[in-house]
């Protein structure tokens, strides 16, 4: 599915000001001042955000997935976080401290098969994994004009 989203005030995380965004299966592919030539093509959902504000790729870098807290009893504890509200938020990826891969089974299995789970021990383990580099723009060759040689032209005219 492609997903061509238009006029969005774009934060990345620094705004970028008005800009499409084209998102191809899950991944955001482009984001520029304007997108064209999706409009009308099958498989194709443009979406107007004409006065939203978007933030792709937005990774929220801290949750307690298996619930925690509760050092100050029962009513600072936070509670586990529900499937339905995870995946509903487009979460796909959780980075995870290594060393706390073992709560992992704490997590209910319909979860784990849901999202994918990624070890994590240094920040650098976190930025490869967590920001994908933009992919380089495509960009149409432009044809270059050689010019024919003169004494060729004047033969072709003298014929």
């Amino acid at each position: 599915m492609i997903k061509l989203l238009k006029n969005a005030q774009v934060y990345s995380p620094a705004p970028l000001g008005k800009k499409d965004v084209l998102v191809i299966g899950d991944k955001v592919a482009r984001i520029d001042d304007s997108i064209q030539g999706y409009d009308g093509l099958p498989e194709v959902e443009v979406i107007d955000l004409k006065g939203k504000k978007l933030l792709p790729g937005y990774i929220d870098i801290h949750i307690h997935i298996t619930g925690g807290g509760g050092e100050q009893g029962f009513t600072s504890r936070v509670p586990e976080s529900q499937l339905s509200v995870i995946v509903g938020s487009g979460i796909t990826t959780v980075l995870i401290p290594k060393d706390n891969v073992r709560d992992l089974e704490e997590i209910d299995q319909t979860v784990r098969a849901a999202l994918k789970f990624i070890p994590v021990e240094t920040i650098d383990q976190v930025f490869a994994a967590a920001l994908t580099p933009m992919p380089e723009a495509v960009r149409e060759e432009t044809p270059v004009f050689v010019p024919v040689a003169r004494e060729k032209t004047e033969a072709v005219l003298r014929q």
